[in-house]
């Protein structure tokens, strides 16, 4: 007793353990991603801001050219002097310019060719001044050649400089972009290999206890059977075993549901989060980095699916499942469930066509459960049919009943498999290579809800090739003395 007391605190430690390690590996791995972002973010406005300098410096170079060369054509003391202020001003954005690219984050290439530069326009500085006073003092020749052989010939050297620069910090530019963006992409692998490992690992443990308490049942079918040949003799023993089985029984119950609810709030943040990601409302993360998100949360999705199916077939066992029984208009249920289900069919290009006559019927039941099993059945048909092909819902009107027929044209249902089609964890193709995914339980859930309807849920023989699902309900005629339950 006390080693199986221990079992269950180690597996539900387990278990708890693995939940809260896929919630962490989530959390940091969106906090790493958003840092990424901003790095990037960060990077790309740096190097912008760098070329924008550039400019503004090359741009003040041939501002400052162009002035000295007017200077040579004007007569007046006070023409040089506005333009000789005009230089000044370009020589002020020039050296500002400089000073805030140096500040920056900048290369040992990049400091290199900005000493050339200020070597050079130490020597252009006193040979400006030098034009100036002659223009000043009248000697326009002599102002003309040194601003030609001298002034001019040392700005184009600077000028050159500056667009090796801006040609280098747009290499630089690339070079970081490119690798901004692989270290992005290794980032968010990494993070999706993690959380993907974390689930599968989740769900093998899961499998193994299932398999494990299957084998259990199984032991005590086999034991229970032997005690029945000894009944008369083993009375005492045979109330014991029915009591194991009892216990057993309930704590795979609670043990399967407990563990359904703790994946189901941490899977619903990873659901949320891998959503938020992919609509890239916290930052953009390319296509390839989308699709692979895209690809985990797809998956993500599967897996609240079997949860909440787990914890159906829980609630049906224990008799805890609630239904509110009213008056439902059968053809408006059919084509609301057939236009929840359209995106579906459109992700499996097939088309699905409502048989349905004009005549109101009417049937007692629970909304939301009949929507399900209907939910179900016609996404199976969806599922297992041929691209392009067509899945038909028909109405039949039978006197006290109704019968609601889902058709396809897929492989079909073996006869051998007709009826324990709709046993728990069964499926007609139960391989590991299947190519249709699903747990097997949406078929049991489904005759559940039916037999409490008080109806009946079954496959028809059908010759041709396909499958005839079927639902049988019981019609209801006094809409008006419904008494809700």
């Amino acid at each position: 007793m006390q080693n199986s007391f221990n079992s269950k605190i180690w597996i539900w430690g387990g278990f708890i353990l693995a939940v809260s390690l896929i919630a962490v590996v989530m959390a940091m791995g969106l906090n790493m991603i958003d840092r990424g972002i901003h790095e990037q973010e960060r990077v790309s406005y740096t190097n912008a801001t760098k070329s924008e300098l550039l400019t503004e410096m090359r741009a003040a170079v041939r501002e400052r050219n162009i002035s000295l060369q007017r200077m040579l054509t004007m007569q007046t003391d006070e023409e040089l002097e506005r333009e000789w202020e005009r230089i000044g001003k370009f020589g002020g954005v020039f050296a500002f310019a400089r000073e805030q690219y140096i500040v920056m984050n900048t290369t040992a290439k990049e400091l290199t060719l900005m000493a050339q530069q200020a070597d050079i326009s130490n020597r252009i500085g006193p040979l400006q001044n030098r034009v100036a006073e002659l223009l000043l003092f009248g000697e326009k020749s002599q102002a003309s050649s040194v601003l030609v052989n001298d002034v001019i010939p040392e700005q184009e050297k600077v000028f050159d400089l500056l667009s090796e620069l801006l040609k280098l910090q747009k290499t630089n530019a690339r070079q970081a972009a490119l690798k901004a963006e692989d270290d992005f992409h290794l980032l968010v692998s990494s993070i999706i290999t993690m959380g993907l490992l974390l689930l599968i690992t989740t769900s093998i443990i899961i499998y193994f206890i299932t398999e494990r308490i299957s084998r259990s049942e199984m032991e005590l079918k086999e034991h229970r059977d032997h005690l029945e040949d000894l009944v008369h003799e083993r009375t005492e023993d045979l109330e014991q075993a029915l009591d194991l089985a009892e216990q057993a029984n309930m704590a795979k119950t609670e043990f399967v549901s407990t563990v359904s609810h703790e994946l189901r709030t941490p899977l619903t943040s990873i659901i949320g989060s891998l959503s938020l990601v992919v609509s890239e409302k916290v930052g953009a993360i390319g296509q390839k980095n989308k699709d692979l998100l895209a690809l985990a949360e797809n998956n993500a999705r599967r897996l609240s699916l079997l949860i909440n199916d787990i914890l159906d077939i829980q609630k049906i066992e224990s008799g805890k499942m609630e239904y509110e029984f009213k008056d439902i208009s059968l053809r408006a249920l059919v084509n609301q469930v057939i236009t929840d289900v359209q995106p579906y069919a459109d992700k499996f290009q097939v088309a699905v066509k409502p048989c349905i006559d004009d005549q109101e019927i009417h049937i007692l039941g629970d909304y939301a459960r009949l929507t399900q099993v209907l939910n179900n059945l016609i996404s199976n048909a969806i599922k297992f049919s041929p691209q392009y092909d067509l899945v038909e819902i028909e109405v039949i009107d039978e006197m006290e009943k109704v019968h609601v027929q889902v058709r396809d044209h897929g492989p079909g249902i073996p006869a051998e498999y007709r009826q324990s089609v709709f046993d728990k964890f069964t499926q007609v193709d139960s391989s590991d290579t299947r190519a249709h995914g699903g747990t097997g339980l949406g078929l049991s859930i489904s005759k559940a809800i039916i037999e409490v309807h008080h109806g009946e849920i079954g496959v028809l023989p059908n010759e041709e090739k396909g499958s005839i699902f079927y639902v049988e309900l019981p019609k209801f005629y006094n809409p008006e003395q419904v008494t809700l339950h």
